[in-house]
């Protein structure tokens, strides 16, 4: 069994956390191209193998790849479903472990819209999931020293990459930590209390597929797009992010 394949309900949070960090499908594959996590319409995969050659490229030479329009691509040029492919733009990342590549993070945009707004910040999104592959390989490693930890500081270092608001809860939602955009909007202490509690009611999802939310803080009530992400098996504790941004009509 492959050392992901171990920890996959970890894996499947990282991978909603890097799907709410840019807006696209992920992927997440081990050493044998088995699906360990996916997001989005590549969730009914997990478990298959993949037939990506891109990934395969990755596990073989360790390096990351930045794709656009995949099924034009040199090493997508046997590949049997190029011709129907779907994929606007792929970003491939390796994961690490002992000097290892054991595994490759993939972001895939499916839209011109969603390539076009990677691209332009390509290197800030290529950065962050390559430190989400030295994330995974650090809780390889306590899970293999049975040192189970509230991880808490992984989260953090995660957040405030982030270019929109990000807050860390707990199970009665009070703020454990938020990034800088989420403290200025929200209007909260950076020295966090039990005041510091957010409210967070689903509205509706609009026409584009993103749920609605109105929040509410001590000094600010808002209505913002965003996505709750259960963060529960990677800090052993019952937790959750909300990434989100201000609703505009």
């Amino acid at each position: 069994m492959s050392f992901l394949l171990e920890i996959k309900d970890k894996i499947k949070e990282y991978a909603e956390i890097i799907a709410s960090f840019v807006d696209c499908e992920v992927e997440i594959v081990d050493e044998n191209m088995l699906r360990i996590a996916a997001t989005g319409k590549f969730e009914r995969l997990v478990g298959k193998t993949s037939k990506g050659a891109i990934y395969k490229d990755v596990l073989l030479n360790g390096e990351s790849h930045v794709v656009e329009n995949p099924s034009r691509h040199r090493l997508c040029s046997e590949c049997a479903f190029k011709d129907r492919c779907q994929e606007k733009l792929e970003i491939a990342a390796p994961i690490y472990h002992d000097g290892k590549v054991i595994g490759v993070i993939g972001i895939v945009a499916l839209t011109d819209i969603i390539k076009y707004k990677v691209l332009r910040n390509v290197r800030l999104y290529l950065n962050f999931t390559e430190q989400i592959g030295d994330f995974i390989s650090e809780t390889i490693s306590e899970v293999k020293n049975n040192n189970n930890l509230e991880r808490i500081d992984i989260l953090q270092k995660v957040i405030r990459s982030f270019d929109k608001c990000a807050v860390i809860l707990d199970k009665d939602n009070i703020i454990l930590d938020a990034n800088e955009k989420a403290i200025k909007e929200l209007e909260i202490e950076e020295k966090y209390s039990n005041k510091n509690k957010l409210s967070i009611s689903f509205v509706e999802e609009n026409i584009f597929g993103k749920k609605v939310f109105e929040i509410e803080s001590e000094k600010e009530k808002l209505k913002v797009i965003g996505t709750l992400v259960p963060i529960s098996s990677l800090i052993q504790k019952e937790c959750t992010i909300f990434f989100f941004n201000i609703y505009r009509v």
